[in-house]
């Protein structure tokens, strides 16, 4: 296990049940937000070290809403410290809101009634979502992704709340103007199909981001994140439901300031120009990487963009996959997802090819495939 000091926290991910301990072991500390009832049925007597795994219905998932069931709820929180990803949606979501509305309103009843780390979506139902909290009131809420405005920001912060913000908001100034830094998490929002060990690089560009934010370094960003998540186990009492490794992190940075977050080492800008080798011996080793830049269909914006959702070298774009790497970029800038362009331009990127010359038919195959997980919202292998 990695010692604390280089240890990266995040707020909210999505993992995978099918992955292993090994697949887990270079993920650090992790809050592993579940999609669903059943999948989360599926996790619940997983023993991983530092990985915290919660009790989910996603408001855009049909199946699961369908399913959901008050008693199986009640049953799985029993013995989960943390309840995500719940709330409602209402733009990209194909169940009514009136059902969404159903079952966000059981889990904040349930929740009010047995405290958890509680993980809430609110895309485009922010006014919604906070109304929800206003009625039913619970312990130290989570709001994942937070895009409200100013004036909702500052109800959300009187209501209790903190928020796990990931890269695709973190550049909003409501969370230096609006938002204390002691209700500030940090987040990947790591895909369902993504790789485990993708989650720190993704996590310390979040902390860079927020450290520009905040006009603090970001050691500190990471020591807060921590600090703040401690405060929140504190107050809805979930410390014994934690793994004890991960609570055992946790029990520090209220009385140590210093605990347990020393950054690894490398200055803001040189963070996408990275990756962490596999290690066998504890040890993180850093290997020489070419840079986005140099690979054919692949420009300063393109390549920004790519980093912005932790893809930072030719390597790491290669393990995604052209498909799987425009579905993350759909989702961090929905209003701006990828064109078919920009799709085979990656495929292209990777067989080390011009764009066009990629024949027809594959790249309309590639096309069908990111429509088919874009659609459904979170791509399962």
């Amino acid at each position: 296990m990695q010692g604390k000091d280089s240890l990266s926290l995040d707020a909210h991910a999505h993992v995978a049940p099918s992955r292993s301990a090994c697949d887990l072991a270079d993920a650090g500390a992790v809050l592993a937000c579940t999609l669903s009832l059943d999948e989360a049925r599926g996790v619940a007597r997983r023993r991983d070290p530092l990985v915290a795994w919660g009790v989910g219905c996603h408001p855009r998932l049909v199946e699961a809403q369908a399913s959901f069931s008050r008693a199986l709820l009640e049953e799985l929180v029993e013995r989960a410290g943390v309840v995500g990803e719940v709330g409602l949606d209402a733009r990209w979501s194909k169940v009514s809101m009136d059902d969404q509305m159903r079952v966000f309103r059981t889990v904040l009843e349930v929740v009010q009634r047995s405290p958890r780390i509680l993980s809430i979506h609110s895309f485009t139902a922010t006014r919604r979502v906070l109304d929800e909290l206003r009625r039913t009131p619970v312990a130290a809420p989570i709001l994942h992704g937070w895009t409200g405005t100013a004036d909702e920001t500052r109800e959300a912060v009187a209501l209790g709340c903190s928020f796990s913000v990931h890269s695709a908001v973190a550049r909003r100034s409501v969370f230096h103007t609006a938002v204390p830094p002691e209700r500030i998490l940090v987040e990947s929002d790591q895909g369902w199909a993504d790789p485990p060990a993708a989650i720190p690089c993704r996590v310390e560009w979040v902390e860079h981001l927020l450290s520009v934010q905040l006009k603090r370094p970001r050691e500190e960003v990471r020591r807060l994140a921590w600090a703040n998540l401690a405060t929140i186990v504190q107050e809805t009492g979930t410390r014994h439901l934690l793994p004890p490794e991960l609570g055992a992190l946790l029990d520090g940075p209220r009385r140590d300031p210093e605990s347990p977050a020393r950054l690894l080492t490398g200055s803001a800008p040189a963070l996408h120009g990275r990756y962490t080798a596999a290690r066998g011996d504890g040890v993180t080793k850093r290997d020489p990487v070419r840079a986005l830049e140099s690979l054919p269909n692949i420009g300063a914006e393109a390549a920004g963009r790519l980093r912005e959702v932790g893809i930072a070298t030719p390597e790491e774009l290669a393990r995604v996959g052209s498909v799987e790497a425009a579905r993350l970029l759909a989702r961090a800038r929905p209003l701006d997802p990828p064109c078919r362009s920009l799709l085979s331009g990656l495929e292209g990127a990777i067989r080390g090819v011009r764009w066009h010359a990629i024949p027809r038919e594959e790249r309309e195959a590639l096309w069908t495939a990111y429509c088919h997980v874009r659609g459904n919202g979170y791509a399962k292998p």
